[in-house]
Parts: C-alpha cells; structure tokens; sequence
C-alpha cells in the first residue's frame, strides 16, 4: 500500500512519470491487496495516463476493468460499475462531449443511488458534473455542484484539499466567465 499512497502524492505533485511507475510497482503486490483496492489502482492509473494524454491506454485499462470479474461482493461490483461510468464520462469530458456527458451521469448515477456509500466517488462525481457544467456554459448548475463539493468537502471528517481545489478553481472559473472579478 505503500506505493499507492506514493504514486497519490506523486499524482497531487503533478509528477505523473513516478506516479505511474509506483502504481505500476504495487501491481507486484497485488496478493496483499482487497479486490476494492486492486481496482482503486487501476483507476488511478487510468487518471495518471488520461492526465498524460495518453487516452488509448487508459482505455485500454478500462475495457480490461470492464472485462474482469474484480470483486465478489456486491460492495465492490457496485463500486465498479460507478466507477467506470464515472471514467467514462471524464472521457467524455476530454473530447468535448459535455452535454452526453452530463446525460450519462444524471440518468445513471442519481436513478440508481450508486454513491451512498462511497463518500470519495461522490465527490468525483460532483467535482465532476460541476466542470460538466462549467464547460458546457451552464453557470449556474456548476456553482451548485462546486458548492455542493466545497459542503461535502468541510463536512468529512478528512481534509481532501485535492478536492477542494478542483471545486474552488471551478467557482473562480465561473466568476472569470462570468465576468465578475471582484
């Protein structure tokens, strides 16, 4: 676990070689890990190479996350399902699909209440549809969905500033295009 936690901070430093390396390490121990943290690495592999640009491979990653039976319990398959259509929408989001992006998460995510109890992808799925929003030139549901994040954020018992600058750098967005500067 230890690379994971590497790899995160090498992630939050903007260092994606060494973060990848490091996740690429922890695959060397992957008999310690629970089914939820293997799948956890994968998806954090596929953030480092989508942060690359290197879009082919990270979907190449989520085609085998789709394709592998990860995780027995239904925690887990439930964890991955919204994952992976969380995944899937970011990738919308980097092609300019904004608005099926938008769709995709509505209709699948709030219909099926996926995210009660996953705090983390919650917030990713907030932060999410905030930038959505905010790309899509709809000011006013992305200030409701970065607020909602900066709620979220304040109310955990842990301080996700990774998070909370995402959701702060969205509200300063909104305002740039919005032209108020004050």
């Amino acid at each position: 676990k230890i690379n994971f936690l590497t790899a995160k901070i090498y992630k939050v430093k903007g260092d994606y070689s060494n973060s990848l390396q490091f996740l690429f390490e922890e695959k060397k121990y992957i008999n310690y890990l629970t089914d939820k943290e293997k799948l956890i690495v994968e998806l954090e592999k596929i953030e480092v190479l989508r942060e690359l640009s290197l879009d082919k491979e990270a979907k190449d990653i989520l085609t085998t996350i789709e394709n592998n039976d990860i995780g027995a319990s239904k925690n887990v398959r439930v964890y991955k399902k919204a994952a992976i259509l969380l995944e899937k929408v970011k990738f919308s989001l980097n092609e300019q699909k904004f608005t099926e992006g938008i769709t995709l998460l509505t209709n699948e995510l709030q219909a099926s209440n996926n995210l009660i109890d996953f705090p983390e992808l919650a917030l990713s799925y907030t932060l999410t549809l905030g930038q959505l929003n905010l790309e899509n030139r709809n000011f006013v549901e992305a200030k409701k969905y970065f607020e909602n994040a900066l709620t979220t954020i304040k109310k955990s018992k842990y301080n996700n500033n990774y998070a909370e600058v995402f959701a702060l750098s969205g509200l300063a967005s909104i305002c740039f295009q919005e032209k108020k500067h004050n």
